[in-house]
């Protein structure tokens, strides 16, 4: 199971920045989220979106 998701995360990163949708977190050494680094990175994300429907 975990080779799959190695797979995939493998197919995302490696794809073209412009293609790739999102962004990847991982907890830190205690085991917490970053959770400022995430809401930013959503505010990013939500601003791609928006950014690309209103050009559609």
């Amino acid at each position: 199971m975990r080779q799959g998701h190695l797979a995939l995360l493998k197919r995302w990163y490696y794809r073209p920045e412009a293609r790739r949708e999102g962004e990847i977190f991982f907890p830190g050494a205690e085991g917490r989220w970053p959770v400022k680094a995430i809401l930013r990175g959503i505010g990013r994300v939500a601003a791609k979106a928006l950014l690309a429907s209103t050009r559609g």
